[in-house]
């Protein structure tokens, strides 16, 4: 798929490149990168254990894997949190 948002990491500044990849199927070595971010996937991928797997495979050991998601918890306190931010955020 290649490389995607290059001139905009260019003019910020940033030396690593940013690819484009099923999140089933990354592109890196074991133990590539301190940090692990997915955002907004999950929900779509056809096969989210995979892409979860994926991500714990390129990460390093100790390293952090940050998850933003927009699916309810499970956790009643969280689902209270989303019924009401929904409130303020989702048109009716």
């Amino acid at each position: 798929m290649g490389s995607v948002g290059a001139g905009k990491a260019a003019r910020l500044g940033l030396g690593g490149g940013l690819r484009e990849m099923d999140a089933e199927d990354r592109w890196f070595a074991d133990h590539s990168f301190d940090a692990v971010v997915v955002t907004l996937c999950l929900r779509t991928s056809p096969d989210r254990e995979k892409a979860i797997r994926e991500g714990i495979r390129v990460c390093r050991p100790g390293g952090r894997m940050v998850f933003l998601e927009h699916v309810r918890s499970n956790l009643a306190p969280v689902v209270a949190l989303q019924w009401m931010l929904s409130l303020v955020t989702v048109p009716t």
